[in-house]
């Protein structure tokens, strides 16, 4: 979520100067390779503004929140809210989460299993397979 200085739709902006079409398309083929779209919002419709007299002013929706698929899935009820700007010359952005995500899976341990007469070994030859990931990944072996 935040300002990404461009609009996706040309009713997005109020203002003397249209939006050229390639900035439209540049960033809708962006959040379209990215698997992304807006999340259902309400308050304000514009979320910039200049602060510039009537002749000058200049409105535009540049502020979002983008979610994927599996975002959208998890957390269905959960809109943004675009506030009234105040000082600054961005609406600030309220996400209210409604419900609880996806439940987690949960590991499940039975004790039969440490009965078993290769259990060390199988946990011990786990623990020393190389697992590739993310540097918080620690790897053994």
């Amino acid at each position: 979520m935040g300002d990404f200085n461009v609009i996706r739709y040309e009713h997005e902006k109020i203002s003397h100067t249209p939006p050229t079409a390639s900035d439209l398309l540049e960033f809708n083929d962006c959040l379209f390779e990215c698997g992304l779209d807006d999340m259902n919002c309400t308050g304000c419709e514009y979320t910039w503004h200049n602060k510039q007299d009537s002749g000058s002013a200049v409105y535009s929706k540049l502020d979002r929140v983008l979610i994927n698929a599996s975002w959208s899935r998890a957390f269905a009820q959960t809109p943004a809210q675009f506030l009234p700007p105040g000082v600054s010359d961005h609406s600030p952005n309220l996400v209210t989460f409604h419900g609880d995500p996806l439940p987690r899976k949960i590991f499940s341990f039975l004790n039969c299993w440490a009965d078993h007469s290769q259990f060390c070994n199988l946990v011990a030859d786990a623990w020393r397979c190389y697992v590739a990931g993310t540097p918080n990944v620690q790897t053994h072996g």
